[in-house]
């Protein structure tokens, strides 16, 4: 899966269940050899897209180089079960300019210039057939080409094909090795993936009308049941009822708006990652109970059974929101502190739902 996403709690809900479910997928070593870029080195090199069937992955993609920047160098690496379907290497060339915003071109052929092992250079004909080095011997390869982009379906091994995505590379240079640790780039592509979180959730906030607000909890309540039904809603001006969960909070909780959007946010982000991760929010009445008392420690700041669950959230939210450091060292700290309070918030809420408020109190 590739979270991109427009920015707005729908971003940053897509991409913490993205985050989550990769974890969930990466706890096993996947069932084939991940190839990676050993030449040229280009940096910086993450995860992109893992795809996958029933829970088994089926396909990782990794990055190397500037994945956005138009007139840098970048090649992207898809590494995949053997006997896997193989993409159209016109369709995916078609892609990439698409996503870099370039007008797709049909360029005319041109004669192959080989280098003396057989490789190809950069000014490659639009298709035709070659070597690329992978794991230090030249193995075959079709590549086809698109303006200054190129890509080739690499057969790495009887059966198993690797395909590359590039531009900027000359493919006679270019070398692959199998990829024996994940992590680092798993880890690369948690702290971007938390970076775009953290501008999603500054790009949330949206004036709303100066009507009257609900009464109580009503819009909160409505707000939250809405959500969980229906994760695709829209926020801000394109949605009555986030509007009026805002005017309510601005009203009851005596917050300025950007506060009381801020508020609004955390509390929907919470519902939804409590459907998403407690199995007792499958309980309608279970269910039904969180949502009143999340929209009434929202709204009055009330001293609810769930409260010490509550107050853990805001702690992960902040974490959630704001942007981790620079730092690769102190950014891998983040994320351990970030899951370990979000399991500390799974578990408070899990007492909860056995009749424990988390002072060792039932209710």
């Amino acid at each position: 899966m590739s979270v991109e996403g427009t920015g707005g709690p729908q971003d940053a809900i897509a991409r913490a269940a993205a985050v989550e479910n990769v974890r969930r997928l990466l706890r096993v070593p996947p069932p084939f050899a991940v190839m990676g870029l050993s030449h040229p080195a280009l940096t910086p090199s993450r995860l992109v897209q893992v795809n996958e069937v029933d829970g088994v992955v089926t396909r990782i993609s990794l990055g190397f180089g500037d994945a956005l920047g138009s007139a840098g160098r970048f090649a992207l690496v898809i590494s995949g079960q053997p006997g896997r379907p193989l993409d159209d290497l016109a369709d995916l060339l078609a892609a990439e300019a698409v996503r870099l915003g370039e007008e797709v071109t049909q360029d005319p052929p041109t004669a192959p210039e080989l280098t003396p092992a057989g490789g190809l250079r950069l000014n490659i004909p639009l298709e035709v057939d070659g070597l690329i080095v992978v794991e230090g011997l030249p193995v075959p390869a079709h590549l086809r080409r698109q303006g200054r982009l190129w890509a080739a379906h690499i057969t790495a091994s009887p059966g198993r094909v690797v395909t590359v995505i590039a531009r900027g590379v000359d493919p006679g240079t270019l070398q692959l090795s199998e990829v024996r640790e994940l992590r680092p780039y798993v880890n690369a592509w948690e702290e971007h993936q938390l970076k775009a979180m953290a501008a999603a959730a500054f790009m949330s906030h949206h004036p709303v009308a100066p009507e009257a607000p609900a009464q109580g909890l009503d819009a909160h309540i409505g707000l939250l049941r809405a959500w969980v039904a229906d994760r695709n809603r829209p926020t801000g001006a394109n949605d009555p009822l986030w509007e009026a969960a805002v005017r309510t909070q601005v009203h009851y909780g005596k917050q300025t708006e950007p506060d009381a959007a801020d508020a609004v946010n955390a509390m929907v982000n919470q519902a939804l990652r409590l459907a998403e991760r407690a199995p007792w929010f499958t309980d309608g009445t279970q269910a039904a109970r969180a949502i009143e008392e999340l929209a009434r420690y929202t709204v009055f700041d009330s001293d609810v059974p769930s409260r010490r669950a509550q107050e853990w959230w805001g702690r992960v939210w902040v974490l959630s929101t704001t942007r981790p450091p620079d730092d690769p060292d102190q950014a891998r700290e983040r994320m351990r502190e970030h899951a370990a309070t979000e399991a500390v918030w799974l578990t408070a809420w899990e007492r909860w739902a056995t009749g424990d408020d988390g002072h060792g109190r039932r209710r």
